[in-house]
């Protein structure tokens, strides 16, 4: 097994160990199991290239890469690398391609045909179908971004989220989540759908609970836990599929009641019926509409079935 540290020493000790020190190399390969231990990462593969003069260290067949609140597996690694006035080596980035999978102790699971890490920027760029799981949450994007430091996930759209105890799919152009503040925000043309509804609108904001990982109170992990409630605003629209519509320009979808609280000029429709009100809610689970300082336009039918009008 051979040893590669970060700084100088990736160097010296590189070439101390495989090469006579008369030997001025152009490239370096080799074909057993190595494990370059870069300081705050470790990379482990089944082979090796060194490309001297471009300072790239590229690891393939079997990498895995390890650092203290990630670890990647991928086809192919490539590692590049740096020198300072004095000699000194660092790594500036690391490109993963090939099946890449990143798992967080957190439990979260990322999944992509690239990843980029950037260690002086503290962020993971997945690209190719880029996926990321946490929990009963799944989230695809056509890029996926990790801030590590502030523990924050920007998705570029198509958007499409997936929450799947309570079959809700949400779907938009761009996603962000902060997992200190336990919220995140779904951007541009935003659709929630569930087996009986839709909601649209151009925002949605979602605020979730925490859970604990497994593992005892020191070592349990804070991490994305069940959907309390979002907000939807701008150009509110709700549809079920019974035929009833609702527009507004604020809505709380509450997941724990299972209800819609719609304010901001808010009406349901369905049929000829109306309600219009200071604020209206409709009840998902039990299907009936309560409201304040609610004006209902409701029509009966008559004994032929034709609609007479009312209020």
């Amino acid at each position: 097994m051979m040893i590669l540290r970060g700084g100088v020493t990736l160097l010296m000790l590189f070439l101390g160990a495989v090469l006579p020190s008369t030997v001025c190399p152009e490239d370096v390969s080799n074909t057993a199991l190595q494990t370059a231990d870069l300081g705050d990462i470790t990379i482990e593969s089944r082979s090796f290239e060194w490309r001297i003069k471009e300072k790239t260290v590229v690891f393939t067949e079997e990498v895995t890469a390890r650092r203290e609140d990630l670890t990647i597996q991928c086809d192919k690694i490539h590692v590049y690398y740096s020198e300072s006035q004095n000699g000194d080596a660092d790594y500036d980035r690391i490109l993963a391609t090939g099946n890449v999978k990143i798992t967080r102790p957190d439990g979260g699971l990322g999944q992509a045909e690239e990843a980029l890490f950037e260690p002086n920027e503290g962020k993971v760029v997945m690209t190719g179908q880029p996926i990321f799981k946490q929990g009963k949450n799944s989230f695809e994007g056509s890029r996926i971004t990790f801030y590590r430091n502030e523990d924050h996930i920007i998705l570029e759209g198509p958007v499409k989220a997936i929450q799947q105890d309570e079959g809700v799919f949400i779907n938009s152009e761009s996603f962000e989540m902060d997992n200190k503040k336990r919220m995140f925000v779904f951007s541009g043309e935003v659709e929630l759908r569930r087996k009986d509804m839709t909601m649209n609108c151009e925002k949605m904001i979602g605020y979730y609970s925490e859970k604990s990982t497994e593992g005892g109170p020191e070592n349990a992990e804070r991490v994305m836990g069940d959907i309390d409630r979002i907000i939807a605003t701008e150009e509110v629209r709700m549809a079920r599929t019974d035929g009833l519509s609702g527009t507004a320009e604020k809505a709380v979808y509450d997941f724990a009641e299972e209800k819609v609280v719609m304010t901001g000029q808010p009406v349901f429709k369905q049929g000829k019926d109306s309600w219009k009100g200071s604020s209206l809610t409709y009840h998902l689970r039990e299907e009936f509409i309560t409201g304040t300082d609610v004006r209902a336009v409701l029509h009966q039918k008559n004994e032929e079935g034709v609609l007479t009008g009312g209020q």
